[in-house]
């Protein structure tokens, strides 16, 4: 069953996003209504297509919303609000200007608008929210590709899978206790997305992912980049043992590589 509002909150299919000097409405037909409830935070899994139609909404609303987001100049060390184009939008403004917005009305996680119920993951996404969303996507369509997984495989991605409006509940003092922990050791298999800039390198949380993966559980452990060899083609990925990419590139590359 997909289900309505709650009585008195209307749903939010007009988003203001913030501009200078004025606001920018927009109106977008996805996402408009929640089709589960999955209590348990460690099974809010979703697919590569889904992940693929929030990167059309990215696609489609960007440029026409006039998104913004805040941008730290490395050179000054001050943060300025920039134009965004659908290349530029990482985690920190799809989860002001979609996430949040979209699950409003419900106050619920973005993975209960999407999944018909609860999914045990088959990987868990360690990774930071500064890289780009599409960036991040095709990371993740290249592993599938390159494994021979089906469309199917479910991931586990923290802004999705969180509920964005009462993060105590899945966020603690005690690492064993979070919905992070139960959804890794629970999950097949990690991939760490490594972004374009190393951010994900200098995460004490996904530093602490990485440690789960490699020491405390039997699963498998790949790492993936949206850039190649000195910053061109990509994605590419590092996997655990070969992979089907090895057998359709003549068994000597690809993605595929020994742990």
């Amino acid at each position: 069953p997909v289900e309505q509002p709650p009585p008195g909150r209307a749903l939010p299919n007009i988003i203001n996003v913030m501009a200078p000097a004025a606001v920018v409405p927009f109106a977008s037909a996805r996402f408009l209504s929640r089709r589960s409830t999955v209590p348990d935070t460690a099974e809010r899994a979703l697919t590569v297509p889904e992940l693929e139609e929030v990167v059309a909404e990215i696609d489609d609303q960007c440029r026409a919303a006039g998104w913004k987001g805040d941008r730290l100049d490395a050179t000054t060390n001050t943060w300025s609000t920039v134009d965004l184009t659908p290349e530029d939008v990482n985690l920190h403004d799809l989860n002001k200007l979609l996430i949040k917005p979209k699950t409003e009305a419900f106050k619920c996680s973005f993975v209960e608008l999407v999944a018909d119920g609860a999914r045990t993951p088959d990987w868990f996404v360690s990774h930071s929210w500064s890289g780009p969303v599409k960036a991040f996507v095709r990371c993740l369509r290249q592993l599938i590709t390159d494994r021979g997984l089906p469309e199917s495989t479910t991931f586990w991605v923290c802004a999705y899978s969180n509920n964005q409006h009462d993060l105590g509940k899945d966020v603690g003092t005690r690492p064993k206790e979070t919905s992070f922990f139960r959804a890794l050791t629970s999950a097949k298999g990690t991939v760490a997305i490594i972004d374009e800039g190393g951010d994900l390198l200098t995460r004490v949380w996904c530093v602490y992912e990485a440690y789960l993966a490699l020491t405390q559980t039997e699963s498998l452990y790949d790492t993936y980049s949206p850039v190649g060899q000195d910053g061109k083609g990509g994605p590419v990925g590092i996997t655990t043992g070969s992979v089907a990419a090895d057998e359709w590139r003549g068994g000597g590359g690809g993605g595929g590589g020994g742990r």
